[in-house]
């Protein structure tokens, strides 16, 4: 799912380039100052479009990372639990005294 997510960015993100090129081709025509100003931002606009894409596909890679990490955590931890009540019935301590304990 998270490289559905990716190719779609992508895919928006080139879309995106698609149309700036198109809009700096139609700027070519206009009087040299204006369609140098009009390119010079066009240029940054795509540049940080693209910058944005990239951070966002590291962010979702790190969060989709991230949550697998934590459910294995609480898969790991859950069975850590179960296995110290079986070990508490096998022994016949309530779980008060053995957090007293502790």
């Amino acid at each position: 799912m998270n490289q559905l997510k990716g190719r779609s960015l992508r895919s928006s993100a080139g879309r995106s380039l698609v149309l700036l090129s198109g809009v700096l081709h139609h700027w070519s025509s206009l009087p040299l100052g204006q369609g140098l100003v009009l390119h010079f931002y066009a240029l940054h606009l795509a540049n940080g479009l693209a910058v944005l894409s990239e951070i966002w596909q590291a962010l979702s890679s790190y969060l989709f990372v991230l949550t697998s990490s934590f459910a294995l955590n609480r898969r790991f931890l859950g069975n850590l639990a179960y296995k110290s009540t079986y070990l508490l019935e096998l022994t016949g301590e309530s779980d008060s005294t053995v957090f007293w304990e502790l």
